[in-house]
């Protein structure tokens, strides 16, 4: 640990309001001890910190689909009942038509979450043990 303030911050020339950082960590900046409030002095830093960053994930639950419905809507689909002659226009029949149906029955969904640092006591046995304690619960 490490202790910013250097100077006195109280009128009895003593160091008594402290400000301790981790050594290398670079949380804190523009530390500076100021007017006098009462007996202590006024002690300002910057918090050097930035927004969690977050990831978006697109997702479909494809276990939800009923197969008999999905079939089914296949087999009446212009794919199966009016395939076209040329390979390029059959491709995007192919591609349109099975992302229809996919959004009908498995639309498509978001989940947007923080995204964490990693900490170096945190390995496959800790998880393990979590999932693990989840299933039983």
């Amino acid at each position: 640990m490490v202790q910013l303030v250097k100077e006195r911050t109280h009128i009895s020339s003593h160091i008594i309001d402290l400000v301790v950082k981790r050594e290398g960590q670079t949380i804190l900046g523009n530390l500076q001890v100021s007017s006098v409030l009462s007996d202590h002095f006024l002690v300002q830093a910057d918090l050097l910190m930035s927004r969690p960053r977050q990831k978006t994930v697109f997702y479909r639950k494809y276990d939800a689909i009923n197969m008999d419905n999905f079939s089914d809507e296949l087999l009446k689909s212009q794919l199966i009942t009016d395939p076209c002659e040329t390979l390029d226009t059959l491709f995007d029949l192919y591609n349109d038509s099975l992302k229809c149906l996919l959004d009908k029955h498995a639309p498509m969904k978001t989940k947007t979450f923080v995204q964490r640092a990693t900490v170096p006591w945190y390995n496959q046995t800790i998880q393990a043990a979590k999932r693990a304690r989840r299933r039983m619960e």
